[in-house]
């Protein structure tokens, strides 16, 4: 497996610091953000949780729980909403963070991570493929999976797409490494072999 520090995935570290600067120029929420949270809110906890999950995939490119989410940003995201004391994010209803979830990502227009073909236009394909293709050609002159990973990492972010967990990511990019390596030295290999690959 490689190393996630090899790699420019983004994520949440316990580590850092968030210094003011960061957090206006990353975690601001805009007017119509605001908005945004205020028609879909029905309580406070729930304007906390989807303002932390709106930033988190802004941020880093895909979700995690609320809790999860440095306590320096949830307390700047509390300040902006006007929240007094401290308030916890977190759900009590997996259909709910499932709901706010796919309400940002039409709000950002951001593909969902999904094995399935998500109908948008003639030519789509999932996330799952494009990943996939974008790792088989960058495998054909790239050797080492730390720099396929990046690539396919910066392609889908650029793509507006949202990022697969990193142990998903790592084991697409070493079936297309393999793949493309059973081309170069096997004679005959199957057009579809690239293709059988599952989450």
């Amino acid at each position: 497996m490689t190393a996630i520090e090899r790699t420019a995935y983004p994520r949440f570290s316990p580590k850092a610091q968030y210094r003011r600067d960061v957090l206006e120029l990353n975690y601001q929420l805009s007017h119509i953000e605001l908005e945004f949270i205020k028609k879909l809110a029905r309580n406070t906890r729930a304007r906390l949780n989807i303002a932390t999950q709106l930033k988190c995939i802004q941020n880093i490119g895909y979700f995690v729980d609320p809790e999860e989410i440095p306590k320096a940003i949830q307390k700047y995201l509390r300040s902006q909403l006007l929240i007094k004391g401290p308030l916890k994010t977190g759900y009590t209803h997996r259909s709910s963070k499932s709901t706010h979830r796919n309400k940002i990502r039409d709000f950002l227009e951001i593909k969902k991570w999904d094995r399935k073909i998500i109908k948008n236009g003639a030519d789509d394909i999932s996330s799952q493929r494009f990943a996939l293709n974008v790792a088989f050609q960058s495998a054909q002159t790239l050797n080492h999976p730390a720099d396929i990973i990046n690539i396919v990492i910066e392609t889908m972010l650029n793509q507006k797409y949202e990022l697969p967990s990193f142990n998903i990511l790592d084991r697409l990019v070493r079936h297309a490494k393999f793949a493309v390596n059973n081309k170069i030295f096997s004679v005959g290999v199957p057009a579809t072999f690239m293709w059988n690959f599952t989450v």
